[in-house]
Formats: structure tokens, C-alpha cells, sequence
């Protein structure tokens, strides 16, 4: 196709970017006075007129890729399909016409492809790549190659913060950027698509040779002799699961996930099939089986795709698992996708957040703390709020029998620390005492003590201070008393 230049259509722009895909498109407006956004998510086929006429004022903004659901999220990403950079080449001191000049003269068709798109907006400007569109789960492959354009064009200011947000939106043409009152635009280039291969192409071009030869100089270096620095063998990590066992938990889990959901799995089901059909596929290397494993998971769903839709919709499942560079997921990831709860995950085995686990140790630790023999914290409580009873009854007793001890005679009578004493009596006299409720004291005190001074052999099972005092200390408090006075 010609080249076309200077063009401020919106529709026309939308559909050069967005084609043919099924997915939530997101239109957004800011407010510059109010800090307000506003956002509205449509699919391509319901994009009218008079849609894009209300957007054609300050500040609109479109989304670059499509959405699952109606949310602007990099985990609920449907299809990516566009390469992009934002240039805020102002910043540089330099303006678009410039910066278009110098990387037409020294980077496209050499360092980088031609852009499909060029989107002038008011002060810098972006480029855009069409890619043949990828899964939201191929995320990772994506930012690689954004990683390297931006790279590339750091000097031209390159916006570091839409390098890896696949979730981006640029403004709308026909829009005006209140910042410099000027009116966005866009050039339409080309249509040709590009692939992640293809484009990774560019990356190494003048690389492939550095590394051979960096690899020989190491190798003369340790022929001749030469001290080297010998490299530390990693450590090796316990390994708690092997690939299939992880696999196969996460497929248990996905099952179990939607049964504690009782089958509400809307806005995620696609998604969850497609993981279960790659993990399948993994686990069996049977096309059939993994068909039939999502057709199961379907079943569970209040509400079930049709089966053309769940093998349809999860295609490109078998094709990431048969391919040398496979997805990673990491469970992080999933529980992200999936919205997991803690409480959710409570039963669960393996897609776990970092506070879950500290949990489960946490009950795991204290059960073989119960097995050994240590009490409950609440058992620890009773005992020690029993024994601070016991010592107030004696301290109380002990004080209204011997007035004129000092804090460190009853200290070692009662074979505790002075500072101890202390704050028995700061209880006592806040009023915290509780009368032990083992045998009611009803009886005089001081007759008790002589009773039981003058007959030790005769000690009632009521005595008040049977189990506070025995005879020989009555007797030793008696005399301590007597030589004081």
C-alpha cells in the first residue's frame, strides 16, 4: 500500500490497530481539572460514530491490545497484537520531525522494522508495530522484544514506564493534548505484520560473533597459565516437587477452585481451560486427553462453553507446549489470573500466596509442639494467672501477719525477686487480688498462723494457709517478727 500521511480519522485508526480481534477494547478520557478518568470498554464490532464522537476532545486515550474481560489489566489481557514505543523526544530538546528523520537515516530496516504506525501526539510521538496477535499468557515474549526497542531508543527518550504494561493506551487521533493544544495525528505506513521471531532478528544482528570470542579469550587466558576467577558452584535449592507432580497439583487445584466456586467461573474460564489443556498436554503428550480433560473442567461450569468453543478458544495450548520455548507460570501468576482469596486457598495444595504457607508451617510447627508435650498458650495462661493468685494469697497473708517485714525477708521467704514483691503489692493495691477459690478463708488469720505454729500436727484441710506457708516457715516468720520488735 501508499503511505498516507497526516490523517486524524479515529475509526479508520482503530481498525488499522485493533482488526479483527474478539476481544474488550478500551476507550479513556482524562479530566484535567478534576483528576478524573473515565473508561469504557467496548468490542470492536460495537464501536459507532457517535462512540468516537464523544471522545474526540482533551485528552482520549485508546487501549493498543484487547481484554478478556472489561478490565484495563496486563492478567486479563485476551490478545496481543501490537509492538509500541512512546518517544518523549521533548525531553531531549528534540522534536518529532527530527527524531523521524535520524532513525529513517540509521535504524529502520537495519536496527528496527519500519513502524506500521507513526502516532504524532502533540509533543513527542509513538511507534507501532502490528504483530500477528499473540495470547495474554505470551506476555513475557512480548516484553523481551519491548526491552530491546527500548533500549535501542533511550537517546530519542524513551518511555520506560509502557515498555513491558501491554495494558497501555495512546492517544486518540482527532484528539486534542491539552499540554500543547495541538491536535493528534497519525502516519499509516504499511500493513504488514510482523512476528516475535522475526522481529527478535533485529536484536542480534552484530551480536552472534561477540561471544565466540569472548569464550576464546577466556580459553587462552587459562591455557597460558593465568589466575582466573573459578566460578562457585550454585547452590542447590531442596527439590520439593518435580515437574509433574507441580502440574499435576495445580490441575487438581484448578478443579477444586471451581467447585469451591460452585461453578462461577465467568470472566475466567477461557483462560482456565487453556492452562489445564497445556498442563494436560505436558503431563499425557495425548491431544485427546487433554481435549477430554477440559471438556470435563467445562462440565463443572454453571454456566459451559460449547465444546467448538473450548477446543477452539484453546488451540494455541498444544502449540506453546510443543514449542522449545514453553510458558512459565509461576503460581503468583495464576492466583493473579484466577483472583484466588486467601480463604480459597486454604483448600488448596499448591497455587498458595507466601501468607498461606507461613500459616500452614505456623499449625504444622505448633501440632509438633502439642505431640512433644508443650501446653497451649491458653493452658500456659491459666496456670500462670493460678500461680499470681496463689502468691498474692500469700503475700497478703504474710503482710497482715507481719506488718514490719521488709520487701526482701518476704522476697526470700517466698523465694522470688524483690522487684517481684514489688509488683505483687501494686496489685494488691489496685485491688487485682482474687481470693483462691480452692478453700474460702472464713476464719481470723493470725489464729490460723498460731494454731497452726503452736499445733503442727493438726493442720486443718481448710487451713488458710496450708498451701501457702508450712510450720517451719510460720516458725521462722515468728522469730524474724520477735527480733524486729
Amino acid at each position: 500500500m501508499q503511505a498516507i500521511y497526516n490523517q486524524i480519522d479515529p475509526l479508520k485508526y482503530i481498525k488499522i490497530l485493533h482488526r479483527d480481534t474478539d476481544g474488550y477494547i478500551t476507550f479513556m478520557r482524562k479530566f484535567k481539572y478534576t483528576d478524573k478518568v473515565k473508561q469504557q470498554h467496548v468490542y470492536l464490532n460495537e464501536i459507532t460514530p457517535e462512540l468516537i464522537n464523544s471522545y474526540v476532545c482533551k485528552d482520549s486515550y485508546l487501549s493498543l491490545n484487547s481484554f478478556y474481560r472489561p478490565l484495563r489489566r496486563n492478567n486479563q489481557l485476551r490478545t496481543i497484537h501490537n509492538f509500541y514505543v512512546d518517544l518523549d523526544c521533548y525531553s531531549k530538546g528534540l522534536i518529532p520531525e527530527q527524531v523521524i528523520l535520524h532513525l529513517n537515516k540509521d535504524y529502520f530496516k537495519s536496527k528496527l522494522p519500519v513502524p506500521n504506525v507513526i502516532l504524532y501526539s502533540g509533543r513527542g510521538l509513538a511507534l507501532i508495530w502490528q504483530a500477528e496477535a499473540i495470547s495474554g499468557l505470551a506476555i513475557e515474549k512480548w516484553r523481551k522484544v519491548q526491552r530491546e526497542i527500548f533500549n535501542l531508543l533511550q537517546d530519542f527518550g524513551a518511555d520506560s514506564k509502557c515498555t513491558t504494561d501491554a495494558a497501555r493506551v495512546f492517544r486518540l487521533p482527532a484528539s486534542i493534548n491539552s499540554k500543547s493544544n495541538e491536535v493528534v495525528r497519525y502516519d499509516h505506513l504499511h500493513n504488514s505484520l510482523i512476528d516475535i521471531k522475526t522481529f527478535s532478528t533485529y536484536f542480534l544482528t552484530g551480536n552472534e560473533n561477540e561471544k565466540p570470542q569472548q569464550h576464546k579469550a577466556n580459553s587462552e587466558n587459562n591455557a597460558n597459565g593465568e589466575e582466573t576467577k573459578s566460578k562457585q558452584p550454585k547452590k542447590k535449592l531442596p527439590k520439593r516437587f518435580t515437574v509433574n507432580s507441580l502440574l499435576m497439583g495445580r490441575l487438581k487445584d484448578l478443579e477444586t477452585l471451581i467447585k469451591i466456586r460452585k461453578g462461577k467461573m465467568e470472566g475466567y474460564r477461557e483462560r482456565l481451560l487453556f492452562v489445564a489443556r497445556h498442563y494436560t498436554y505436558l503431563l499425557t503428550e495425548n491431544k485427546e486427553k487433554a481435549i477430554q480433560k477440559i471438556l470435563e473442567l467445562n462440565g463443572l461450569f454453571d454456566v459451559p462453553l460449547s465444546e467448538g468453543e473450548v477446543v477452539n478458544s484453546t488451540a494455541s495450548a498444544i502449540r506453546y507446549a510443543d514449542s522449545n520455548d514453553n510458558l512459565r507460570l509461576y503460581n503468583a501468576t495464576l492466583t493473579e489470573w484466577f483472583d484466588i482469596t486467601e480463604a480459597e486457598m486454604q483448600h488448596l495444595s499448591i497455587l498458595i500466596s507466601k501468607s498461606e504457607k507461613q500459616r500452614r508451617n505456623r499449625k504444622t510447627k505448633e501440632k509438633a509442639r502439642r505431640m512433644a508435650g508443650a501446653k497451649t498458650k491458653a493452658e500456659y495462661n491459666r496456670r500462670r494467672t493460678a500461680r499470681v493468685k496463689r502468691l498474692l494469697a500469700k503475700l497478703k497473708l504474710i503482710r497482715a501477719t507481719y506488718p514490719k517485714l521488709t520487701y526482701t525477708a518476704i522476697a526470700k521467704l517466698m523465694s522470688v525477686s524483690k522487684s517481684y514483691i514489688t509488683k505483687l503489692v501494686k496489685m494488691l493495691a489496685e485491688g487485682i487480688y482474687v481470693e483462691p477459690t480452692a478453700s474460702p478463708v472464713k476464719v481470723n488469720t493470725i489464729t490460723a498462723i498460731m494454731n497452726a505454729v503452736t499445733n503442727p500436727l493438726k493442720l486443718a484441710s481448710k487451713n488458710a494457709i496450708e498451701s501457702f506457708v508450712t510450720s517451719e516457715q510460720l516458725l521462722e516468720y515468728q522469730n524474724f517478727d520477735t527480733s524486729t520488735q
